[in-house]
């Protein structure tokens, strides 16, 4: 089954070609030129915020280059320590693993190591050490060290030249030769970054490796003077600390996240109000853009918030719950569209978003306001029109999410979207069609298009989860 190209590969090239960062209108405009089908800001953003789009990063307010583009040509300064001097292993904190593997692959690399012209080791970079606390050995590097006679508390500085093709330089530098005026001016612009960051996030806090990817492509980076690493400018930052947290794995050491130091993030949980309820609401649920329709009529406690209807969508419509999901409806009141779902952990949001668990249907649909869609999988870019069709009195006795009616299977999960799925069914409608038994396979032996029976739908409870979404990880 040959499968055209996503979008997500589309942009890809695109900014390959282009060497320079692109906003969303000029993304639009050049995958015009090459597929003649216009895009949509919504389709571009979607696809931008796949789980597992990690080779492209936003640089800006809907501005975005590929990883590649901004961790080629910065400079990193690793202080060294006994353990480099001994046995070439380096300690590797967030900035180090992101600029030997930023695409966070944990394999080995074969890289090559310069200073100036000559090289110094040509080696698989590989990384060790217990989880939580990895190390990365370079072959070859103490000798390199002894040589140039580097001794505690110098500096290398490694200069990336081309991520992807695994080449390095590393420039020595001692003590004595930091240049403490610039380094310290360096510092604090990366703590004002920081700050501004984490200012945009409600839980005030982030992982250090997000963190990582956001201040290392600045111009602080660029010249062979960078400023310390990440830990030790948040260290000397009395606006900053450095949170651990406990992980439940035997002998591992706790994850670090930086926080504002003001209001230390403590973990939270899933807001589900449990109290009674007098109300049903009704939704009919539509898959767009396939014909005949593919829907589903589930009604739901008023009580819900967006997170519980999104796992009571899933349910009923046969998703797998595996990948992103947004919520968006004109706000009651002031006519605005609020976007509603999991917020940006990096705090880069293009549009506000608001969390689901934190916000109540009852405060946005009505009989007068009864529409709203629902994206799932930015990939395959799932769209679902929804619909409040009434607002019923509780049946006495009645369970609640309920599947009332529907028609037809929902898609196969990362089926390739609308496309995907049609090229799908024609192949196994026809048993003679070369790819019928690897895509019978695929799917898990039998796929009937016209299957549906409300009775077999079981509902998660929401809770349950979240719990496992977010707080066993």
């Amino acid at each position: 089954m040959n499968r055209p190209k996503s979008l997500k590969k589309q942009i890809y090239d695109l900014l390959k070609t282009s060497q320079n960062a692109l906003s969303i209108e000029e993304i639009i405009l050049g995958l015009e030129k090459v597929t003649s089908i216009k895009k949509t800001k919504q389709q571009i953003r979607n696809a931008l915020s796949a789980y597992d789009c990690k080779e492209i990063i936003r640089v800006g307010k809907e501005t975005y280059n590929l990883l590649s583009h901004m961790v080629n040509g910065i400079y990193y300064r690793y202080t060294l320590s006994e353990q480099e001097i001994l046995n070439g292993i380096l300690s590797c904190d967030d900035e180090l693993g992101f600029i030997f593997d930023p695409y966070e692959n944990r394999r080995k690399r074969q890289i090559k190591i310069f200073k100036d012209n000559t090289l110094i080791t040509e080696t698989k970079l590989e990384f060790c050490g217990p989880f939580g606390s990895p190390r990365l050995r370079i072959t070859g590097l103490s000798e390199w060290i002894r040589k140039e006679k580097l001794s505690t508390d110098d500096d290398i500085i490694i200069e990336v030249v081309d991520i992807d093709s695994g080449l390095y330089k590393f420039i020595p530098e001692k003590k004595f030769q930091r240049n403490e005026e610039v380094i310290q001016k360096k510092n604090k612009e990366v703590t004002e970054i920081i700050i501004g960051i984490l200012n945009r996030i409600d839980r005030k806090s982030c992982w250090p490796k997000e963190l990582t990817k956001r201040v290392t492509g600045l111009y602080s980076y660029r010249d062979n003077c960078p400023p310390d690493n990440l830990t030790k400018i948040v260290e000397k930052d009395e606006r900053l600390k450095i949170n651990e947290v406990k992980i439940p794995l035997e002998n591992a050491p706790p994850i670090r996240e930086i926080c504002i130091a003001e209001k230390v993030h403590t973990a939270g949980s899933c807001k589900i109000d449990k109290k009674d309820f007098c109300k049903v609401y009704q939704f009919k649920i539509t898959l767009d853009g396939i014909k005949p329709p593919i829907w589903r009529r589930i009604q739901v406690p008023e009580t819900y918030n967006f997170w519980e209807l999104h796992v009571a969508i899933q349910d009923a419509m046969g998703w797998y719950d595996c990948h992103l999901h947004e919520f968006n409806i004109e706000h009651p009141e002031t006519g605005e569209e609020i976007a509603i779902g999991i917020p940006d952990e990096e705090g880069w949001d293009y549009k506000k978003l608001l969390t689901d668990w934190e916000e109540n249907i009852a405060n946005y649909f009505s009989l007068e306001n009864k529409r709203a869609k629902y994206t799932y999988d930015f990939g395959d870019n799932w769209e679902h029109t929804i619909e409040l069709e009434k607002i019923l009195v509780r049946e006495k006795d009645k369970k609640y999410p309920v599947c009332m009616d529907g028609k037809r299977a929902c898609p196969p999960e990362d089926v390739g979207s609308i496309p995907g799925y049609e090229e799908f069914i024609e192949i196994i409608k026809d048993p003679e069609h070369e790819q019928y038994e690897e895509m019978l396979k695929w799917v898990g032996g039998k796929f009937d298009p016209e299957h549906f029976n409300p009775k077999e739908i079981v509902f998660d409870d929401p809770k349950v989860r979240f719990k496992y979404a977010f707080e066993d990880k």
